[in-house]
This record gives structure tokens, sequence and C-alpha cells, in this order.
């Protein structure tokens, strides 16, 4: 990061973290800086407490010793204190200055001053205060890297206790120990200024930098991205403010962009200059390719633009600008003549606007060119064809009338007046409570309230209304009216009468064409349900009637079997057999025939069905061919909301599972998969086996009714099966198709919407 005067400023989530642990620094260096300037003052400090309280201890000891010239006495009270901690030296010294006793044994007996002589780092213990009463004196003492604490105590009969510790001990431990408390303090702090620097990088920094990165995001133009910070820290308050601005932000760029595209595809030529040397052109819109030239060329101003107006029309047109300017007008048409590049001349109506700068003075002068070269032909063109109007609006039986609210006059064309049946000597009605006494008495409510309407507002309303029978042979009109207001604030209106009496006529015909359709309908309906009746009669004499002469001669033909078989020839049981297999083939064909027509008039009950209960009871019904074939039959049934008719589904899976097993191969126990699952077009319902298939070109065959694919004698059956299958899928709203490999097995798919 680059600060303001060009240095280079780390990043807040590096720069936070590193004051931080700088600060910790210090606060231990300082905390060190202070224990260590009071280290000397606390370690003397307890040093001579304690020592005075031991010189105190061994005062009153040898105060109260009974005879003070014992030697074994005082030596041992000395020889005591050398266990003193960092006792480097102590003397018990007659009034006259020998020495009594002390830690160095050659000392005894001999003057103080002698000792001091040969040992001159105790010349300084002589200086301590004297007398048989003085106080209790100890003074510290600092020679070299030594720190040293003098003692003197005043004894009876005038002897003196002087001492000598080194300290340097307890205050090298106390610097240890403070040490130990400055890095335990230190790593204490930095772990915290850690642990808070990533607590700020999760909590601020990362959300800053997201902060940051979307604010760049929308400031490079992607205002689709948002920040999408919570909560109500001032991240959070700023992120949403950019939010709510970067989808203001998106909104204009949006409709600019809409703007843009609209004047793109508009033929509107937008076109800018600035007041500058030249008149430069600072934009142009695309759309000046309508009239053969490059935005880019008159850019470049390979192209000038005065060279594009018409000579007679440039002088006019530079004459009025300086007009407008004169005037202090920013605003201002013009119409002129363009070259196309083609070298052919448009007309061109520019819409000019004027920039100003705070000064007043002009800035920037922008203009809308449109294209009316064909309104300039169509005035051309108006005044040819006005003689034409008439002619048309009387062939099309199209009146036209206007009114103006500025001064009060209508005028109607003389369609209008024909359509009406009105003398046009007469003129037109002057109010509109005169006009509406032109029309149906029936029809009038409904015009006076479509008059009504059409002075509320801008735009076009219809009406269809007759004229009044007095003026005419009924007639019908479709009107229409626009309101718009004009430049001088007033009202007007304009609208068209057209005479649709033929479309009238042809919409009641209609309707009684209609009516008549209605009415065959209704017949044909009642013809149906006759033959309905008709056909389930028929099914019920099929039933009946066709299957007792069956019931007969199966009855017969076992009786002969049973009876006469053994006086029979081989040739005669087999025609026997014949005739038996016969009738049985001939009774599945019927109950088949039945049940298809069963299921084209029965009506479908359509309820929530349970699959899987469905799936398992038609397989307990086949539970015994099962067994019998050793069949595999696995079910992978996902849970689906299917809406079908329980029955109809249930004659559809006994006829799949039944061709499963049927159309196994031989030798071989049959393998059959129930599936169900849902599908880009709704809820499926498969049923796969691996059997002998089929080839694919016979798929739509194999659905007709009584269609078979292999001999009855290999496989026994009637052809009904599948067609029951699809005309049941039919009827339940669902559709059914199967696909095969010859040798590899089918696969049937029944598809239901959801």
């Amino acid at each position: 990061m680059i600060g303001p005067a060009g240095r280079w400023m780390p990043p807040g989530r590096w720069l936070v973290p590193l004051l931080l642990a700088l600060f910790a620094l210090l606060t231990a260096g300082t905390k060190y800086v202070m224990g260590v300037r009071q280290l000397d003052a606390e370690v003397t400090q307890a040093e001579t407490r304690r020592l005075r309280e031991r010189l105190t201890v061994e005062q009153s000891r040898l105060n109260l010793q009974a005879d003070p010239s014992s030697l074994s006495f005082a030596r041992g009270v000395i020889g005591g204190m050398g266990l003193y901690k960092g006792m480097r030296a102590a003397f018990l010294l007659q009034p006259g200055g020998r020495v009594q006793a002390s830690l160095t044994r050659s000392d005894v007996g001999r003057d103080f001053a002698e000792v001091v002589a040969g040992r001159p780092e105790f010349a300084y213990l002589d200086t301590l205060p004297r007398g048989a009463l003085d106080p209790l004196a100890i003074v510290p003492r600092h020679r070299g890297d030594s720190h040293e604490l003098l003692g003197a105590v005043p004894l009876s009969n005038g002897r003196r206790l002087v001492v000598l510790v080194d300290t340097t001990v307890p205050l090298a431990q106390r610097h240890a120990q403070l040490r130990q408390e400055m890095l335990r303090e230190t790593a204490l702090l930095l772990a915290l200024a850690g642990l808070l620097g990533l607590v700020l990088h999760f909590v601020w920094f990362r959300r800053a930098e997201r902060l940051a990165r979307a604010l760049t995001d929308m400031g490079e133009g992607r205002l689709q991205v948002r920040t999408g910070l919570q909560g109500f820290d001032e991240l959070a308050l700023i992120g949403r403010a950019a939010d709510r601005m970067a989808e203001r932000l998106q909104q204009n760029q949006r409709r600019l962009q809409h703007l843009g595209a609209l004047v793109d595809r508009s033929p509107a030529v937008v076109i800018e200059w600035a007041n500058a040397p030249g008149w430069p052109m600072t934009y142009l819109s695309p759309t000046v390719a309508q009239w053969g030239h490059e935005a880019d060329a008159l850019l470049r101003g390979d192209i000038d633009w005065d060279e594009l107006v018409h000579p007679d029309d440039l002088q006019r047109m530079n004459a009025e600008i300086d007009t407008h300017l004169a005037a202090g007008i920013t605003e201002y048409r013009q119409e002129y003549r363009l070259r196309r590049a083609d070298g052919r001349w448009v007309w061109i109506e520019d819409r000019t606007s004027i920039t100003l700068r705070p000064d007043g003075s002009m800035d920037t002068m922008s203009g809308i060119l449109l294209d009316i070269t064909a309104q300039k032909e169509a005035q051309l063109a108006l005044r040819e064809q006005k003689g034409l109007l008439e002619q048309a609006e009387g062939l099309a039986g199209l009146g036209s009338w206007r009114f103006d609210m500025a001064d009060g006059r209508v005028w109607w064309s003389g369609q209008m007046f024909r359509n009406i049946g009105r003398d046009p000597a007469l003129g037109p009605p002057p109010t509109l409570a005169g006009y509406l006494d032109c029309l149906h008495p029936e029809d009038r409510g409904r015009v006076h309230g479509f008059m009504r309407f059409s002075a509320g507002g801008e735009g076009v309303a219809h009406a269809e209304f007759r004229r009044h029978p007095d003026l005419g042979e009924e007639r019908w009109f479709r009107a229409s009216v626009e309101r718009h207001l004009g430049p001088d604030g007033a009202w007007r209106y304009a609208g068209t009468l057209l005479d649709i009496t033929a479309l009238k006529e042809a919409q009641l015909a209609l309707q009684r064409t209609n009516a008549d359709l209605e009415h065959r309908v209704r017949e044909r309906t009642e013809q149906l349900s006759a033959a309905n009746r008709e056909l389930e009669a028929f099914s019920y004499t099929v039933s009946h009637d066709l299957k007792a002469p069956l019931r007969g001669i199966d009855g017969y033909s076992q009786l002969l079997e049973e009876e006469a078989g053994p006086a029979l020839g081989e040739e005669a049981r087999g025609f026997v057999k014949r005739i038996r297999r016969g009738v049985q083939q001939m009774g599945s064909l019927i109950n088949d025939l039945l049940d298809y027509s069963r299921m084209e008039r029965r009506a479908m009950d359509l309820q929530p069905l349970d699959l899987m209960s469905t799936v398992q009871r038609v397989l307990d019904e086949f539970g015994a061919d099962i067994d019998r074939s050793r069949a595999e039959v696995r079910l992978a049934l996902a849970p689906l909301r299917l809406r079908l008719d329980r029955e109809g589904m249930s004659v559809v899976l006994r006829n799949l599972v039944g061709n499963a097993l049927k159309f196994a191969h031989p030798g071989q126990p049959p393998r059959i998969e129930i599936g169900a699952g849902l599908s880009a077009e709704g809820q499926r319902v498969w049923v796969r086996d691996h059997g002998v298939g089929f080839d694919m070109k016979y798929h739509d065959r194999i659905f007709g009714i009584f269609q078979r694919l292999q001999r009855a004698e290999d496989y026994p059956g009637t052809g009904v099966g599948l067609a029951l299958v699809a005309k049941a899928v039919q009827r339940m709203g669902g559709r059914v198709w199967a696909e095969s490999v010859p040798g590899q097995g089918t696969t049937f798919f029944l598809e239901f919407p959801e």
C-alpha cells in the first residue's frame, strides 16, 4: 500500500498485529527497566531488614552473656553468623579495638587496624558508628560489581559487633526472577496481541478486505458485486451503504444501457459537438449508418459534417443557430437536407439542445436527428391524395370527423353524412345530443357512455351501434375516437365511422351456424351413448352366447377323451386334444377381448396409489409361476406420488410380469426387475426382463391388438395383452413404450405426469 506521500504502508491486517506486538514488547521492556531500577533498593531494603533482625538477635544474646570475656561463647555466636547467607566477615571487637572473635580464626586476638591493613577490602568497616550505646547501624556499599551491607551493633562493656554481608547473590537471583517475569509477561502479551490480531483478522480485517475487494469491483464497473457484510459495526454499515449505492448505480446503469440500446435501435441519430476550435464531434450514434455513413469516420474528422448539409440549407441553418444563441434559446428544432453516402438527399429534423457552462458560455451542442423524408414526401402526397380520400372513404364505407374544443367547430366527411343518412345541407350536429338523436334508440345509452369515456383521456376508443331507423335501412357501424391535446392546450377529437353491416350479418349467420352445430353435437353425443349401450349389450352377448357353446364343446370333448379315448386311434385322440386346445384358446381370446372392451368403457378412478403394495399383490398372484420357474425378481421402487386407477395399474403390471415370465430363454430362470423413479417428463415405472427380446422395428406393432412376434406353438397367448396395457395406460393419462435388443431382454416403460 502506498501512503499519501508515496511511502509504502503495510496493510492494516499486518500493521495492527505488528503494533500490538511492539506495544507488548514496549510494555514488558518498560516494566523491566522500572523493575531493574527498583530492584537494588528493594533487595537492599529486604536484606537490610533481614540483617537487622539477625543483628538484633545477636546483640541480645551477647548483651545477656554472663561473662563477656568468655571466648568460647563469643566465638560460638560469631561462628553461627557464618551460616548467615552472604556473610563475608563478622568481627566481635573489644573496647580497645582488639578482635575478640571472627569468622577467620587467624584474626582473633589481633588489633582490628592490623586486620584491616592486611585485608584492604575491610578498610571501610572501621567507618561505622562507635559508642557503647550507639544505635544499630547498617550501611549499603557498592564496590565495583559487588553490592554489600555493612552492619555495626553496639554491645555492653564497650564492645562492637561488625559484619559485612554480600548481597550480590540475592540481587542476581532477583534479577533472574525479574527477567523470567518479564519473559512470561512478554510471551503472554505477545500471545494476547496475536490472539487480538487473529480476532481482528477474522472480525475486522477479513471483512474489511472483503469490503475493499467489493468496492474495487464496483469501482471497476462490476456493479453486480455485493459486500454481503452482516452486523451493526462500522464495516457492516459501510457495506450496506456500498451495496445500496451499487444497487442504485446498477439500476442507473441498466437504465442507461436500456436507453443506449433504445437509441441504437431507434431511427434517431444522436450527435454531440464540443465548443472547442474546429467544433470537434465528441459522440455520434451508430444509427448514422442508415444514411450509409460510418460513425468512426465522422468522429475522426475524415468527413466534415457541414459538407453533408445541402448547400441551399447550410446558410439558413447557421443563421438560425446564431439567432437562437443571441436570444438565449437552448432548445430548438431545424429542418434541412443531408446527403447520404450514395448521393441521395434525405430530409432531417434536428432537435438541438445546448449545454451551458457555469459562466453562461456554451459547453456542448447536441442534437437528435430524425429522418423525416417520408413525412416531407407525405405532405406532397397528401395534396395529391386529398381528392382520392373521399373516393376511398366511399369505397370502404368509412366516414371521418373532427371536433376542436378550442373553437367548437365540427367537421364531417361526405361519407360520414352518407353513413348516418343525414342531409349534408344540414351540416354536422353541433352537440353530442344532436349526434345521439341520429342513432338507434336502443344504442344511445351505450354510445353516450362511450363518448364520455373518450373524453376522459388520451388514446383510441371503439364502439359499435346502429343508425336511427328513420334515417334509412338498418346499418351497423364501428366508431373509433381519438383524443389528444393540441399545442394551444385545447383538446381535439378525431374519429371514424366504418360501415360493418356485412360483417354483422356474417356474425349473425355464424351464430346461427354455431347453434346448429351445437344441436348436431348433442345429437351425435346421444348417438354415441346409444352405441356404447349397444356395445355393452354386445359384450354381454359375446360373454354369454359365445362362451356357452364353447363350454359345451369343451365338456363333450372331455367326455369323449375320457370315455372313448381307449377305443380311439392315436390320430383321433390327437384330434380331440386339438379340439380342446382350440376351445381353451378361444375362451382365452374371448376373455381378453372382454377385458379390452371393459378397459375401453370403464370409468377411471384416479386416486393416490401405493405402488409397492400393488406390485407385491401382482407378484403374489404369480407366486406359483415364479417358484416353478425359479424366477429372480428385483424391486427398485422409489417413492412416487402417483394418482392412478388401482385396477387399471394392476392389469398393466399383471400383463407385463406375465410377459416377462413367458418370454424367458428356454431352460434359464427368468430375471425380472420392477422399478420406479422420477424423469424429466414426470414419474416413470418400468418392468425389465432378460428374455428373448424383439427387433425394435416391430415396436409400434407389439401394442396392436392380436399382434404377435412369436409363434403360438412356442409362446402361447392371444396377442391382446400389450394392447390392453397400452389402452389402460392411455386411459390413465400416461404413455407406454418399450426398448429391446433381440436375445438380451426387453424393458417396458410407463410414464405418468406428476
